[in-house]
Parts: structure tokens; C-alpha cells; sequence
């Protein structure tokens, strides 16, 4: 019985590999149309757990080798409140990760690293983006966090490559 469950696994695996090579084909060629960017933008987080909102500021590279694939900064400041966590009278974080993006849809997923090892909560987020670079260069991301709640971001994205430029 083992065996023949094998053999039945086997044969459903190649077949579904060969079907699926036509939507890797073209994950690879649409991932590959992808202008590798630069993006500089400003947010904001609505309501932190302790009631006040944060102005953010986003720098990153999307789109990195044509697959895809970025990294993202995120420092967070919002100055004159009364920060429980640390005793500070501001709030300081920097989320950083990568994003993914297929199309004009994306998604990202980052950390604060650097306050976590300094003794204080570990700053998460995940999130979607949308950017059609033939609407216009200006991407959208909206985020979440269980600890500083929802997020909005608006970036502008530069081109890495320059006009009529060609890639080898």
C-alpha cells in the first residue's frame, strides 16, 4: 500500500510540475519586467497603545536583481509625550525588512532589531503596497502593528536605471 501511495505521489508531483512550469515561465518573465527603484516617502501611525499617533518617514529599494525582492527603513519619531515603556519624553523606532512585490501589488514585513536589543518591545509590522509605475510614480502602503496599531505611507520612487539605459 505504501508503495503504491508512492508511486501515486510521484506521478500527481510531475504532473503538476509540468503544468507548472508555464506559470513559473511567466512569474520569472513579469518579475523580470520590473524597474528596479529607488523610494523615499513619509506615514503616519494612527494611534499607538499609550493614544498618540507617530509621523513616519520610509526609505528603500524595491524591486532589487529584477525579482521583486526590496528592503525597506522606517524610522518612527514622534517628540513632547510621555513614553511609559522607556520613561522617555519621546518615541524613537526604526522597522526595517523586505517587501515583495508582483505586479503593482506588494507586501512588506519588518522589525526594529536595534530597539529590541536595547531592552525594549520588539517593534513588528506587516503590510500591502500598491504602485503602478503607469498611473503615476507615488506608491501607497498600508500597514499594521499590534503594538503601534495601523499605518499609512505614501512614496515617491525614483528609477535605478537611467531613461533608454540598457541592462545586460
Amino acid at each position: 500500500m505504501k508503495k503504491l501511495l508512492f508511486a501515486c505521489l510521484i506521478t500527481f508531483e510531475l504532473s503538476a510540475f509540468g503544468q507548472g512550469a508555464q506559470f513559473a515561465d511567466k512569474l520569472v518573465t513579469d518579475l523580470a519586467a520590473q524597474e528596479p527603484s529607488f523610494e523615499i516617502g513619509v506615514g503616519y501611525a494612527f494611534k499607538h497603545n499609550e493614544g498618540f499617533g507617530i509621523p513616519r518617514m520610509t526609505l528603500g529599494v524595491n524591486n532589487l536583481l529584477n525579482a521583486g525582492i526590496g528592503f525597506y527603513i522606517t524610522p518612527e519619531y514622534r517628540g513632547g509625550i510621555t513614553f511609559l515603556e522607556d520613561g522617555t519624553n519621546y518615541y524613537f523606532r526604526i522597522p526595517m525588512g523586505m517587501t515583495f512585490e508582483y505586479g503593482p501589488i506588494g507586501a512588506f514585513l519588518g522589525l526594529d532589531p536595534i530597539s529590541a536589543l536595547a531592552g525594549k518591545n520588539l517593534r513588528k509590522e506587516i503590510g500591502l503596497s500598491y504602485y503602478d509605475a503607469k498611473v503615476m510614480p507615488v506608491s501607497v502602503r498600508l500597514g499594521y502593528s499590534i503594538w503601534v496599531g495601523p499605518t499609512i505611507g505614501f512614496g515617491y520612487r525614483l528609477p535605478l536605471t537611467p531613461p533608454g539605459s540598457v541592462e545586460l
